[in-house]
């Protein structure tokens, strides 16, 4: 199972690293921190960076180039319906090429329900997500849906100092005057590992297939994320 796992995703980094123009890769970063009060209530802050890698071969120079896309901080609270459904609602704020001279900053509001089913060793989630995105005097209104599957690499509970797998597809649909062709798609697969009861680590490719931008783009996603629990003593 492990082999195969390692193979599929050293096939999605391949696959997605060439013939996407000057994008080699992109690499976002993030650190999440969940805080959860009480029986029906959490919060999540987190702070996220991207980075963009360009392949200077294709402009006549040689290596990889950096350039940082967007540095953010989104905030989340979390409500239990029911032990298997959740709203959300959330804020965003993102500083768009911080480090050029056409910065500019975008707001965003989320509203969400998550599901949340189990089985005997596997954990399967859905999402459904609406966002609207505040840019300088720009409006967009964008649909998401997502469905993941993560599971333990041994035994049938994730316990401290164990890896685990996890997938995902995702949908976007963006509403936005003379749209030629709105849609997204974002399929991903990672592994992770439990440090502990608190924190847990990470790593994930993601393919991004979209054309929000009026041209189409194909890109591979490096995601790292931290994650720590935090509950109150209460």
């Amino acid at each position: 199972m492990r082999r195969w796992i390692f193979l599929i995703l050293c096939c999605a980094a391949s696959y997605s690293s060439y013939g996407q123009g000057s994008t080699a890769f992109v690499w976002e970063a993030s650190t999440a921190v969940n805080y959860k009060l009480g029986k029906d209530w959490s919060f999540n802050t987190s702070i996220a960076n991207r980075t963009v890698w360009l392949d200077n071969d294709l402009i006549g120079e040689s290596g990889l180039q950096s350039r940082l896309a967007f540095a953010e901080v989104n905030q989340f609270a979390t409500y239990k319906i029911h032990p298997r459904l959740k709203s959300s609602v959330g804020y965003k704020y993102r500083w768009l090429e911080p480090t050029g001279e056409d910065r500019f900053f975008e707001h965003r509001i989320t509203q969400q329900l998550a599901m949340i089913h189990r089985t005997r060793v596997v954990r399967l989630s859905s999402r459904l997500r609406s966002e609207q995105r505040f840019r300088n005097e720009s409006f967009a209104q964008r649909l998401r849906y997502r469905f993941s599957v993560d599971f333990p690499l041994s035994g049938e509970s994730l316990d401290p100092k164990e890896f685990y797998f996890v997938a995902s597809n995702e949908v976007t649909y963006e509403i936005l005057e003379n749209r030629h062709n709105p849609w997204g798609n974002r399929v991903s697969s990672g592994l992770g590992y439990l440090f502990g009861e608190v924190t847990k680590l990470q790593l994930s490719f993601t393919y991004r297939s979209d054309n929000f931008t009026r041209r189409n783009l194909n890109r591979l996603f490096i995601e790292t994320a931290l994650f720590i629990n935090v509950r109150s003593k209460s």
